[in-house]
């Protein structure tokens, strides 16, 4: 096992041993403060309890000697006795409720002894109020004399008794609380002298071993030293010899990159040039394509312009005959009216209401005929409209044929310019990336030589450094050496 094996194994041994005894303690303080509180909490529960139950009793009396001396306000007595009950009755269910109550039958027992006292004492209480309310007063006193004092008694008694069983029960669990706590000092001390005396055991034991490893390796070391001294001398030697050679070898080796670094240079601007041109021509093309695309969809809208217009002017021609007809109508309508003013003359005065209809009738007539003219009008001016929107969009229909004509011949000009461009890029990228693949040979060749350079002289500089650290090392031996024979004598 190596000496830094044996070192952190004791180590962690050691620390194993102090985590163990920590642990004991830490177990044990918990325990002692948890029993501690839970002794504390039912010492203050149960005397508060034992009070409270007292207190109730006492000022269940003075409710119900309130009753028989306050005649006239016999009401407040009784909510006040009432009151007092369920307090008590409260309060000795939060007793039984404890958790060392629970748990402890002498004080269960007690506490139903103490319900049933109390059962006996409210029984009472009620005879005395039943006689106050009844007016018997004299009868009442008797009762809380010679009845009731004895229950009382009996009940505060139990009371009494059930605080001294609380008091011992408190007394016993303090006992066990300080016999489990010296037990676990007991263990706490045992525990920390063990962890004391195992780890100056295994502090000898490492310290004997690493002694003895020491010894062997310092006198291997010693004469190991020796020889790497002279091995490290010849290599300096031959490392400033290599260095010398390297660096002009890189110099040559750094002219050749310039003149194809010029090279690359020229032939990656013929490339650029080429490529720019090819993008330009493309993009041409590209933009040509669109213009003819956005021509074709005009010519598409001005069709359908052409035919919403041819539908228009059908249905203008549609209105025209509908515009007739109304103004056959108005006339007729005109015709009538006049044949019904007529007779409405001949009738007289029993044809006066109907002449007034006629002549309303003539009044609409009249109207009808002027807005038929006033629609003939606009009709007219709508067909005229319409026919020389006919005639433009037919002439830009025209229009627009010969544009998709004279788009599609440029079209195919720029494609045929792009495909020139582009093979001429391809050609000239080609020679970019043969020139470029020529520097790349040659930069790795000088980044090469940089580092054989750059490694001749780190070896030389660590020749020279390894030859002084073999002759430190080989002091440092001769020391060791003598260090350890001394330890061993």
């Amino acid at each position: 096992m190596s000496i830094g094996k044996k070192i952190i194994g004791g180590y962690i041994f050691v620390l194993l041993l102090m985590i163990i005894a920590v642990s004991v303690g830490y177990y044990s303080i918990n325990i002692v403060d948890k029993n501690y509180n839970k002794l504390i909490d039912f010492g203050e529960v149960q005397i508060l309890n034992s009070g409270t139950l007292r207190l109730l009793v006492e000022q269940q009396k003075a409710d119900y000697q309130g009753l028989l001396l306050y005649k006239d306000d016999p009401k407040t007595y009784q909510d006040l006795l009432y009151e007092d009950r369920k307090l008590f009755e409260d309060a000795r269910l939060e007793a039984q409720k404890s958790e060392l109550a629970e748990n402890d039958e002498v004080s269960l027992g007690i506490l139903r002894n103490i319900a049933e006292l109390q059962a006996e004492y409210e029984k009472e209480q009620d005879k005395i109020i039943s006689l106050t309310n009844e007016g018997k007063h004299e009868e009442a006193i008797n009762v809380s004399i010679n009845e009731i004092r004895p229950v009382r008694t009996e009940l505060i008694n139990t009371i009494d008794k059930y605080v001294s069983n609380n008091k011992k029960k408190e007394s016993e669990s303090r006992a066990v609380i300080i016999a489990t706590n010296s037990r676990f000092s007991l263990l706490m001390i045992v525990s920390s002298i063990i962890a004391f005396i195992s780890g100056s055991v295994i502090g000898l034991y490492i310290t004997r071993s690493i002694t003895y490893q020491l010894r062997d390796a310092t006198g291997r070391l010693s004469s190991s030293s020796a020889e790497i001294l002279a091995t490290t001398t010849q290599l300096a030697a031959g490392a400033s010899e290599t260095a010398t050679a390297v660096i002009e070898t890189t110099a040559t080796t750094e002219e050749v990159r310039q003149i194809s670094l010029l090279s690359g240079e020229k032939s990656r601007y013929i490339s650029e040039i080429a490529q720019k041109a090819a993008s330009s021509a493309h993009k041409g093309n590209t933009a040509l394509a669109q213009n003819v695309e956005a021509i074709n969809k005009i010519k598409g809208q001005m069709e359908l312009v052409t035919q919403s217009i041819v539908k228009l002017s059908e249905q203008s021609q549609t209105i025209g005959e509908i515009n007739t007809t109304v103004n056959d109508l108005a006339e007729q309508s005109n015709l009538l009216a006049v044949n019904a003013a007529i007779e409405a003359a001949k009738a007289g005065e029993q044809g006066k209401g109907f002449a007034v209809v006629a002549a309303e009738i003539k009044i609409l007539a009249g109207q009808s005929k002027q807005a038929t003219a006033q629609v003939r009008s606009i009709l007219s001016e709508i067909q005229k409209a319409t026919s020389a929107a006919v005639m433009a969009t037919e002439q830009a229909s025209k229009a627009v044929d010969a544009g998709v004509n004279q788009a599609t011949e440029a079209g195919e000009s720029i494609r045929n310019l792009t495909e020139t461009i582009k093979e001429a890029s391809e050609a000239s990228t080609q020679g970019a990336v043969s020139s470029q693949q020529q520097l790349t040979g040659i930069d790795q060749i000088t980044k090469a030589m940089e580092n054989i350079k750059q490694a001749t002289q780190q070896n030389s500089a660590g020749a020279k450094q390894a030859e002084r650290a073999a002759q430190d090392l080989n002091e440092l031996g001769q020391k060791l050496k003598a260090m350890a024979e001394e330890s061993k004598l």
